[in-house]
C-alpha cells in the first residue's frame, strides 16, 4: 500500500476504529467505535454543499493539526490583535491540508499549506471593518479567542476555502498535543530520525530508535534549525510538516496491527481527547467502504510562496500562478468548472497580496538575501531579473532601480 494511501485511509481509520477491528471484537468493539465517534462529532452550523457519502460522491476535507497550549496566555508582540487573545487562546492550526477524493475518476489529491501563507483572514475585520490578514496558522486562532474550538475550526476552514476557492465538505481536527496519548497508546513508535535536536526537555540523536509519546511529539514538533551548531531541521517548517505525516502513519500502522487490538480502549480514549470532526459513524462507514479505491491513484501538492519580511516576522506571499494551477487541479476533482486567471485577483484589497511567478522558479525554502530583490507593483510583489530563472517576455518591464 503506498504511503498516502496509508495515510487517508489512516485518517479515518483512526477515527472509526472498529472498521479494521470489528470481526475480532464484533459488536464490542462496534458499539464502543460508534460512542467515540458520536463524542467527537460536532457540527459547525455552517453552509456546505449538498454531498452523499454513500452515493460516493466528489467529496473534499480540510485536515487540521491543531497545536494547542503551547502559547496559552500569550499573543505576539508585533500584532496587537493577536495579543488580546490573553488566557482564552486556544492553540494555532499549525499542519493544514486540503484533501478531495473523486471515486469516479478513481484519483486523490492532498494539498499541503504552509502555516506563513499571508492571507484576509475570513470572518474577521479591522476596528475599522477592513479586511484582516495575517498567517494562515492564526485563522484558527482568533476563531477559537473569540467563540471556542468550533470557531476556530469554521474560521480556518472559511480562511481555506477563501484561498484555495473550493469548498470544504468535511474537517478533521487533530490536537497535535495529543499525539502523546496516541503514541503511548500504541506503545511507541519506531522512527529513523535523520537530526540532532533538543525541544520541550527532549534531546535526540540521529538514528533509528523507539520513541514514546513525549519523545514522539517532540520529534513531531521540532522545526528549528541551528547552522552554527547543526542541531535542528533545515528544511523548518516543511520538514515538521513532512515528520508529522510520517508520525500520523505510523500510529496508523501500529492501531491496524493486531498487536494493539487489546488496547483499543486506550486507543478510543486517545482519540475522544484529541479529535474532532465533523463527520458521523455512518459518513466514516460509507467512506471506507465506498472510497477505499480511489488511493491508488493520487496526487499532492505543496502549496507554499515566496518568503517576505514585515513586521518583524517572515511572511510568504502566495503565487498567482502555483495557486492557479493548485485550484483547478482541486476544482476538476471536484468537478466544478476550472479559471483562466486567479479567482482571488479579482477580489482585491488593500491588503491582498500575491508574488508574480510567472518566470521564476519559487523556493521558499530560501530566506536569505531574498527581499533585496523583491519590489512591490501595486499589491502584487514582483521578483527582480537578476533572480528570474526562466525566459523573459520581450515586453516585460522592470523598475528604475532593477539590480542585475
Amino acid at each position: 500500500m503506498k504511503t498516502f494511501q496509508k495515510f487517508i485511509i489512516g485518517i479515518l481509520a483512526v477515527i472509526a476504529i472498529a472498521v479494521g477491528v470489528v470481526c475480532v471484537y464484533a459488536l464490542k468493539v462496534a458499539d464502543d467505535a460508534k460512542d467515540t465517534v458520536d463524542n467527537i462529532s460536532t457540527n459547525l452550523n455552517r453552509e456546505t454543499r449538498k454531498v452523499s457519502t454513500a452515493a460516493s460522491d466528489p467529496i473534499s476535507f480540510v485536515l487540521l493539526g491543531i497545536d494547542e497550549g503551547t502559547m496559552v496566555g500569550q499573543g505576539r508582540e508585533d500584532d496587537p490583535e493577536e495579543n488580546r487573545m490573553s488566557s482564552s487562546y486556544q492553540g494555532r492550526s499549525d499542519s493544514m491540508m486540503y484533501v478531495t477524493i473523486n471515486p469516479q475518476k478513481k484519483q486523490t489529491t492532498m494539498v499541503s499549506l504552509d502555516r506563513d501563507l499571508d492571507i484576509k483572514i475570513v470572518g474577521k475585520t479591522h476596528d475599522d471593518g477592513s479586511a484582516y490578514y495575517s498567517k494562515l496558522n492564526a485563522a484558527y486562532a482568533f476563531g477559537a479567542a473569540a467563540g471556542g474550538k468550533d470557531a476556530g475550526a469554521t474560521m480556518a476552514i472559511e480562511t481555506i476555502e477563501e484561498l484555495l476557492d473550493v469548498p470544504a465538505d468535511h474537517y478533521i481536527s487533530i490536537n497535535m498535543q495529543g499525539l502523546e496519548d496516541l503514541i503511548d497508546a500504541v506503545g511507541g513508535i519506531d522512527v529513523d530520525n535523520k537530526y540532532h535536536f533538543e525541544l520541550d526537555g527532549v534531546e535526540l540523536y540521529p538514528g533509528k530508535q523507539h520513541l514514546d509519546g513525549k519523545q514522539g511529539l517532540a520529534y513531531a514538533r521540532y522545526r528549528d534549525y541551528d547552522s552554527e551548531t547543526g542541531m535542528g531541521d533545515p528544511e523548518g517548517d516543511v520538514g515538521r510538516q513532512r515528520r508529522q505525516r510520517e508520525v500520523i502513519q505510523l500510529i496508523v500502522n501500529k492501531v491496524l496491527s493486531l498487536g494493539t487490538i487489546s488496547n483499543y480502549e486506550k486507543i478510543f480514549k486517545a482519540i475522544e481527547k484529541n479529535v474532532t470532526t465533523d463527520l458521523t459513524w455512518d459518513d466514516m462507514l460509507n467512506i471506507a467502504e465506498g472510497y477505499s479505491s480511489v488511493m491508488d491513484n493520487y496526487k499532492t501538492y505543496q502549496l507554499q510562496g515566496q518568503y517576505y519580511w514585515r513586521n518583524e516576522t517572515y511572511y510568504q506571499i502566495p503565487g498567482i500562478n502555483a495557486l492557479l494551477d493548485i485550484q483547478n487541479a482541486l476544482k476538476e476533482q471536484l468537478e466544478l468548472p476550472t479559471t483562466t486567471t486567479l479567482p482571488n485577483l479579482s477580489r482585491l484589497d488593500d491588503g491582498s497580496m500575491f508574488f508574480d511567478d510567472m518566470h521564476i522558479i519559487m523556493d521558499a525554502g530560501q530566506r536569505e538575501d531574498i527581499d533585496p530583490y523583491l519590489y512591490w507593483d501595486g499589491p502584487i510583489l514582483k521578483p527582480q531579473k537578476r533572480i528570474w530563472t526562466e525566459k523573459l517576455e520581450a515586453n516585460t518591464s522592470y523598475p528604475d532601480d532593477f539590480a542585475y
